[in-house]
């Protein structure tokens, strides 16, 4: 279905798709989602490019319905054409379960989509997301980071043990953020549960590696031992 609202932007996915059948397939699943058009689907380059805005579902749970559903490897490899940020939050010492990944996506005209799943809480307590000072992570209760200096949202309830936040923002130059945190704070007692420093992310086309430089692993490999650490 094709994106109507003003604010769109291409998200590119690597997955593993071994033949024509794996296309169609992703071609017949993503065909009922709102929202969501492709622009690119090619086998050979293993590389999937969606058009999506506000209202289409999330670039998260998109892969989740690839790997999921279709059993096809996936990994979001770019966001946007401007400017792409992203953040790989992690509990503090008090919270080690807690981790997840927020992504920033900023068109010419300073409007941000923000878009976050962190998973690994254990109550259903409210929650605030913001932009902290500093990226100094040190703290073991992560205090180091310094006062929030943008709030993205606030009163955010856990569902499952999970927090998915998706919003635009505008007037936000995300590219005035990266080397600060974004954290996640409980509403009562204002511990921060989670943090991240925000670092500048690939843009749409911008990252065609299929080997780590540092391991010599395939991009297939080098994501297994992430999960492997994660879970």
């Amino acid at each position: 279905m094709t994106a109507t609202n003003d604010f769109s932007f291409q998200v590119e996915f690597a997955v593993l798709m071994k033949c024509d059948a794996c296309r169609i397939k992703i071609i017949e699943e993503l065909k009922n989602l709102p929202s969501v058009h492709i622009d690119e689907i090619n086998v050979a380059n293993q590389r999937l490019v969606l058009r999506l805005n506000e209202s289409s579902p999330s670039a998260f749970e998109i892969q989740n319905l690839l790997e999921n559903k279709l059993q096809l490897n996936t990994i979001i490899r770019g966001t946007g054409n401007f400017i792409a940020a992203v953040g790989e939050l992690r509990g503090s010492d008090h919270y080690p379960g807690v981790f997840g990944v927020a992504r920033f996506i900023q068109n010419e005209q300073k409007q941000c989509l923000f878009d976050a799943v962190i998973d690994g809480f254990t109550d259903s307590s409210s929650y605030n997301v913001g932009i902290h000072e500093y990226g100094d992570l040190s703290d073991s209760d992560l205090k180091s980071i310094g006062s929030e200096i943008f709030n993205i949202a606030t009163n955010i309830q856990s569902i499952d043990g999970k927090l998915s936040v998706k919003k635009k923002i505008d007037n936000l130059d995300i590219s005035a953020k990266i080397g600060q945190s974004l954290a996640v704070r409980k509403n009562d007692n204002g511990d921060i549960i989670a943090a991240s420093v925000i670092a500048r992310a690939s843009k749409i086309l911008n990252n065609t590696k299929k080997v780590c430089a540092c391991s010599g692993k395939t991009l297939w490999e080098e994501r297994e031992t992430i999960d492997q650490k994660l879970f």
